[in-house]
């Protein structure tokens, strides 16, 4: 049981690790204006006001850039993670990737209930 438990959380963390290097990736590729939108609006929690302040823009500004920052960061996340998907994964030392090795103790795990 344990083991199985093991194999579900490694495969959740992965996951979890895929999805955070995509949207890093994607922030990245944000246009500078939108990026700093979305930076003060979203992971400092300034209002749109403050925002507005901070950056000599219009409100409205803000709400338009953070409105297209979430919505091209959605579709750029995406991309990278179909990106990542696509490539071959790297083999472990060993020479066996980790969904085999995940595959593995999977079978094993059944074959011993």
């Amino acid at each position: 049981m344990w083991t199985i438990h093991c194999v579900r959380e490694c495969g959740r963390a992965t996951l979890r690790a895929e999805k955070l290097h995509a949207v890093r990736a994607a922030l990245a590729r944000l246009r500078r204006v939108d990026r700093e939108v979305f930076t003060l609006c979203v992971w400092a929690g300034l209002s749109h006001t403050a925002a507005a302040e901070a950056l000599g823009v219009p409100e409205g500004t803000v709400r338009s850039r953070l409105s297209r920052a979430r919505t091209r960061l959605a579709r750029l996340t995406d991309e990278e993670l179909k990106k990542m998907r696509a490539k071959p994964e790297r083999p472990l030392p060993g020479g066996q990737h980790l969904v085999s090795r995940l595959q593995t103790a999977r079978s094993t795990q059944e074959t011993i209930r």
